[in-house]
């Protein structure tokens, strides 16, 4: 069986930076400091929250934009 596919690392973080922005987060506030690691490796770490997949995974498939902007919405919280 092969790994579900994700978009690219660089498209992924271009769109949680829009998620983002669409959250309101100020343009200038650290991701770092609001994922708990650099937005480039939260990109790629498996999460459980998304089934085990990545934040590029769960963003390439259906509706992954929803999914991503709802797990950041909660977490923002």
């Amino acid at each position: 069986m092969s790994a579900p596919v994700g978009v690219s690392s660089l498209l992924a973080i271009a769109m949680v930076r829009r998620l983002l922005l669409e959250l309101e987060v100020p343009e200038d506030e650290d991701p770092h400091r609001l994922l708990g690691e650099p937005i480039e490796i939260w990109v790629v770490r498996p999460m459980a929250e998304f089934d085990g997949r990545t934040p590029a995974q769960a963003l390439a498939a259906p509706g992954g934009d929803v999914v991503v902007r709802s797990w950041l919405k909660r977490w923002l919280r």
